[in-house]
C-alpha cells in the first residue's frame, strides 16, 4: 500500500463520512450552509450529550441523515468491487493503520474510493490525511468490503428550508439553565461539539441573511462572538491539561458567559426573523 499526504479533515465535519460528504458537495449546485439546518444544540445540552465523547456524539443529526430526510441525498450500502457514480466510501479494518502514528477516532472508519484499475484501488483518507492506492490482492486484508454510495437525488431544498424554520424557532426560544460543570474532559468535548455547531450555524445564518430571511447580520455576528469565546475556553482547557492547573472556576464562569451570549443571539433572532417565506428551489447556487 502506497500513501502520500492529502487534504486534511474538514473543520465543519463531525465524522469521516461528513468530511468526505462536505468536500464532495462543494462541487454540486447545493448552497452548502443550508445543510447545517439541524446543527444547533444548546450549550447545556451539549454538556450532557458530551458524556459519550466527541466521536460518538448524537445531539443533532449527521449531515447525511439530514440530507436523506430532506429528499436530497440517497444512499446504498453494498459489497462489490465497483466504484459507483457519486461518492463511494469503504470501511477499513484496523490493520489498515498498522505502522502509522495516528489512528482514527472510531473503529468504523471509512476511506473514499476514487479510481479502480485491474491492479490498484485508489483512495483518499481524511484522517490521518493521506491518499494512495491499495494493490488488489491486499484489499481483503485491509478493507471490510462494506461500501456506501451517496448520490444526489434532488436539488430542491424545500425540505431544508422547512428544517431551517424549525431551527430558527428553537434558537429564538433559548433560555439559560443552571447546570453543574464537574468533569473537565466532558466539558472539553462539549466545547469541541459547540465549536463545530457554531461554525456551521454562523455560515447558515449568513446565508439566510443573504436570502432575506434573517433581516440583519446581528445574529450571525453574535454567533461569531460565541465562536471566539469557545476558542478561548478550549485554550484554557488545554492550558489546564498541560500545566496541571485547576481552571474549573474560570471555566465555569466562562460557561455562564457563553450562555448569556447565546441568549443574546436568541433575542436578536426574535427581532430579525419574522417567519419563512415560500422558498422552494432557493437552496441552489
Amino acid at each position: 500500500m502506497k500513501k502520500r499526504k492529502c487534504a486534511a479533515f474538514d473543520a465543519d465535519a463531525m465524522s469521516c463520512v461528513e468530511s468526505y460528504l462536505l468536500q464532495w458537495l462543494r462541487k454540486t449546485d447545493i448552497r452548502l450552509p443550508l445543510i447545517y439546518c439541524e446543527s444547533y444544540i444548546e450549550p447545556e445540552r451539549a454538556y450532557f450529550e458530551a458524556e459519550k465523547g466527541f466521536a460518538y456524539f448524537t445531539g443533532f443529526p449527521r449531515l447525511q441523515d439530514t440530507l436523506k430526510e430532506a429528499g436530497i441525498l440517497r444512499s446504498e450500502v453494498y459489497c462489490g468491487r465497483s466504484i459507483k457514480k457519486g461518492l463511494t466510501l469503504e470501511q477499513t479494518k484496523p490493520c489498515f493503520f498498522d505502522g502509522g502514528k495516528q489512528r482514527p477516532w472510531r473503529d468504523d472508519h471509512f476511506i473514499r474510493l476514487t479510481r479502480l484499475t485491474q491492479q490498484r484501488l485508489y483512495y483518499i483518507n481524511c484522517y490521518p490525511p493521506s491518499a494512495g492506492y491499495i494493490p488488489c490482492q491486499e484489499q481483503r486484508r485491509l478493507l471490510s468490503g462494506k461500501r456506501i454510495n451517496y448520490r444526489i437525488r434532488s436539488v430542491d431544498c424545500a425540505g431544508l428550508m422547512l428544517k431551517s424554520a424549525r431551527q430558527l424557532e428553537r434558537m429564538s426560544a433559548y433560555s439559560p439553565e443552571e447546570i453543574q460543570i464537574k468533569e473537565p474532559g466532558r466539558l472539553r468535548d462539549a466545547l469541541l461539539l459547540l465549536r463545530v455547531s457554531r461554525s456551521r450555524i454562523e455560515a447558515w445564518l449568513r446565508l439566510l441573511q443573504d436570502m432575506g430571511i434573517v433581516r440583519s447580520a446581528a445574529p450571525a455576528e453574535q454567533c461569531a462572538r460565541e465562536r471566539a469565546l469557545l476558542n478561548d475556553m478550549l485554550l484554557l482547557c488545554e492550558r489546564s491539561r498541560l500545566r496541571g492547573a485547576d481552571e474549573s472556576a474560570a471555566l465555569a464562569e466562562r460557561f455562564e458567559e457563553l450562555k448569556q451570549v447565546e441568549y443574546a443571539m436568541a433575542q436578536l433572532l426574535k427581532d430579525f426573523y419574522k417567519g419563512m417565506p415560500t422558498v422552494t428551489g432557493q437552496g441552489q447556487k
